[in-house]
């Protein structure tokens, strides 16, 4: 697909090495709308425009890799067990050099779409934010943008923490993207449940 913005080259940064401990299977193996929930995200961010889908993976890695679409590269995380962060610096070493902006998500939020990641990559583009996130539950989180004077900031991050303490700090220079189903993620079965039934 063409990308969005050909000025601008904005990567879409998926987060799936995790080995959902919590769930006791791989998440992003779950079955949603007749795919694999890693697979329903990876269609959403390649329809979306970006200059670049990547797939950030660890656990259960050789698995998951049969879920991904060719033109999808893979980014691997052997530093996994660490947490969320070892994750965002990965892709950011692997990508860094060569975009405008990340666009980081992850398996575990099937309700975002298209039109939400356009939505986030416009906002980006026709301001001067350098950081565009989600609104939802009272918090804000991913999916979330980083223009790439964020980059050396994300590659300090560290355990299980992703970038959340950083678009806190920032407060309203962030531009932020309602998203109120951005609430309903899965982290066990009984949240699955929900979304399946």
């Amino acid at each position: 697909m063409k990308p969005f913005n050909e000025a601008k080259r904005i990567g879409i940064v998926v987060l799936a090495a995790g080995d959902s401990r919590r769930l006791g299977q791989p998440k992003q193996l779950l079955s949603y709308k007749g795919k694999t929930l890693l697979r329903h995200i990876v269609d959403v961010a390649c329809d979306a425009g970006a200059s670049d889908v990547s797939v950030v993976l660890g656990a259960h890695r050789e698995v998951l890799e049969r879920e991904l679409r060719p033109e999808v590269s893979t980014i691997r995380n052997d530093e996994w067990k660490e947490g969320l962060a070892s994750s965002v610096r990965a892709a950011v070493n692997h990508l860094g050099g060569d975009m405008d902006a990340l666009l980081f998500m992850t398996v575990d939020q099937p309700h975002v779409d298209v039109h939400l990641l356009q939505s986030i990559f416009f906002s980006y583009l026709q301001s001067s934010a350098r950081v565009v996130a989600c609104t939802y539950g009272g918090t804000s989180g991913i999916p979330a943008l980083f223009d790439r004077s964020f980059f050396s900031t994300l590659r300090q991050l560290e355990g299980d923490r992703g970038a959340k303490e950083i678009i806190a700090s920032m407060g309203k220079e962030v531009r932020l993207i309602p998203f109120p189903q951005g609430a309903i993620d899965i982290d066990t079965l009984s949240d699955y449940d929900t979304i399946s039934s």
